[in-house]
């Protein structure tokens, strides 16, 4: 699924900063070191260690406060059934503070696809919570 991503959730990439070839053509940046790129970002661990751990957690039961504020970033085009599941408990969740940025015309990695939209947004949350945030 990772190397087709873009034929199995299609997103409109026009101007975006990833292109279609998504988390496979970020494995060519410079920032990752050679063994990093031959590990797959920790993809490989998440699949065989992390993700039969999460399977029987639901923040909607599990998770119904926080006592930190929660800031959440999502794509317009991320997968429906995913976003369902975080607009019911994110409806739910009592937290000091909360906020949802959903970006329009962007998919799962909605930071990297449209930052143009994601970085003032964190500029203005670091403006609001002060010096050293909060």
């Amino acid at each position: 699924m990772l190397t087709n991503e873009a034929g199995a959730f299609p997103v409109d990439r026009e101007g975006a900063s990833e292109d279609e070839t998504g988390t496979v053509g970020n494995l060519g940046v410079s920032e990752y070191s050679p063994l990093e790129k031959v590990h797959l970002f920790g993809f490989l661990d998440g699949w065989d260690v992390l993700y039969p751990r999460l399977q029987e957690i639901d923040f909607r039961r599990d998770v119904r406060q926080l006592a930190v504020p929660a800031y959440f970033v999502d794509g317009a085009q991320e997968v429906p059934g995913r976003l369902r599941l975080f607009d019911e408990w994110y409806a739910q969740l009592q937290a000091p503070r909360k906020d949802h940025l959903v970006i329009p015309r962007a998919g799962h990695r909605s930071l990297f696809e449209r930052p143009e939209a994601f970085v003032p947004y964190l500029e203005r949350l670091g403006t609001e919570s002060g010096p050293g945030g909060n």
